[in-house]
């Protein structure tokens, strides 16, 4: 009993204003401010970052909770609420430029079309790059209305002008796209505009890559013509179970009565995207990798062709090339700050490296490898021997930021299909991008909805002292 008196809420004669005050002093009476302007930042953050209508600052309830909590707090009308948006917008496209222009290595992207619930064409592209500390990062560049026609000619138009928009036309490593006669068109007429200026690395040998998923998803597709009658008639049975709940129960109990799972159901499959749900493929350039190298290249080369194959002289050929194109430009390289003079004649695994040796291709290759069954972290690997290696440093940089697949634009577009909903089609384009672009830049400010709680506490205990 004399435990329960010790710990009985009840029994506090306080008022919640001072529970919330003894608990944390820095909600005192002085510190409680109401900052008008940050108010309307953290509510324009809440409705991008939730999808929620520009009216949603007009709802009444809304409204008479925010009057209760502060009763000169400032009413905003869905006007000001979109205005608000697009300066959101504009100071944050600013912070993106300060990051890709501080961006010590080059920018791969990615690109994709989509049609709207208006019939609208959508196009986004995406960068994908890696900081100063080794950290991938992955950036929504544009999300625009692209008018018919969609052909090459004005696709490549749009990259290139988005692309000096930015002022990342000299930092472009590579781009993937799908199979479409109009993306080919688009990067031949965009290769010759940056090759004129020298603007690509080996002459831009690498800077079109075809989505991996979508070339598998035509390769299934063609097998699957075979058994097409069949794959048919099992599509058309399950739409026919799921055209009614009826159908279903009686389907569910056919089921049971031979004794077969029923948790997963029927599941009707997408045509235009095999295996969609769970397919997800990672870009890994194996050579990087110091627990494979040159070791699983040439396996699969051997298996697939010969032994010395011409195929496997040309691979070795270019990545020699490379290499030497990259050491060009690296002639007067600079070392990273936290490298130190011992860093450099120092190598891991107790391994004493000739330091006139360090930047040479072959002493990488033939470095001993790590054990395939270590849980290596590539990135911190080549973040950790930058000061050993920094030519290949720098091409691992590029070259491990790539991506194989359109999947992270083709991601933009279930963000765009939340924001151009049957209810809010009618939305202009420049609100549509902001609204995708904003989202995908602040997703990842894991402390803004922290700050945004502790301003409404503020408000609450400033209205219950208010009230006393």
């Amino acid at each position: 009993m004399l435990k329960h008196i010790k710990t009985c809420l009840r029994l506090d004669t306080r008022d919640i204003g001072q529970m919330l005050i003894s608990r944390d002093s820095s909600l005192s009476f002085g510190s409680c401010s109401f900052n008008s302007e940050k108010w309307r930042e953290l509510m324009t953050v809440c409705i991008v970052m939730h999808d929620l209508p520009f009216q949603f600052v007009e709802y009444k309830g809304l409204r008479a909770m925010l009057q209760y909590l502060y009763p000169d707090v400032e009413l905003v009308s869905r006007n000001t609420a979109k205005v608000d948006s697009l300066k959101l917008y504009a100071r944050e496209k600013i912070k993106i430029k300060n990051m890709l222009d501080a961006c010590p290595g080059r920018i791969s992207l990615t690109s994709d079309m989509w049609t709207s619930l208006t019939t609208y064409g959508y196009w986004c592209m995406t960068a994908h790059f890696l900081d100063k500390n080794w950290k991938l990062h992955k950036r929504i560049l544009s999300f625009c209305l692209m008018p018919p026609p969609h052909t090459g000619i004005a696709l490549s138009e749009k990259i290139f002008s988005l692309l000096s928009d930015w002022g990342i036309e000299e930092k472009i490593f590579s781009i993937t796209l799908d199979n479409a006669a109009s993306n080919d068109v688009s990067v031949d007429a965009l290769l010759k505009q940056l090759n004129l200026r020298g603007l690509l690395p080996f002459h831009g040998e690498f800077f079109q890559l075809r989505c991996c998923a979508h070339i598998l998803n035509l390769v299934v597709q063609d097998g699957l013509k075979s058994i097409d009658k069949l794959v048919e008639k099992i599509r058309d049975s399950v739409k026919y179970v799921k055209g009614s709940q009826q159908r279903k129960q009686k389907f569910l109990e056919c089921v049971k009565l031979v004794s077969m799972g029923s948790n997963k159901g029927l599941s009707q499959d997408v045509v235009t995207r095999w295996n969609s749900t769970y397919l997800m493929l990672e870009s890994i350039a194996l050579v990087f990798d110091p627990r494979y190298k040159t070791q699983f290249i040439d396996f699969c080369y051997k298996k697939a062709f010969e032994l010395n194959s011409k195929e496997l002289l040309s691979l070795r050929a270019k990545l020699e090339s490379l290499f030497h194109e990259y050491a060009l430009k690296l002639d007067h390289y600079v070392s990273p700050p936290t490298c130190k003079k011992k860093d450099k004649g120092k190598a891991p695994y107790g391994m004493e490296v000739d330091e006139s040796d360090l930047m040479k291709l072959e002493l990488y290759l033939d470095e001993p490898r790590i054990k395939r069954s270590y849980q290596l972290d590539i990135l911190s690997y080549w973040k950790r021997n930058q000061c050993r290696y920094p030519i290949l440093a720098a091409m691992a940089r590029d070259l491990l930021c790539i991506l194989v697949s359109t999947v992270a634009s083709e991601a933009a577009f279930s963000v765009g299909s939340c924001v151009l909903d049957q209810f809010r089609s009618s939305l202009k384009h420049e609100t549509v991008e902001a609204i995708v672009c904003t989202r995908d830049w602040l997703y990842g400010n894991e402390g803004i909805f922290f700050k945004f709680f502790i301003v409404l506490l503020n408000i609450v205990t400033l209205s219950l002292t208010n009230a006393n």
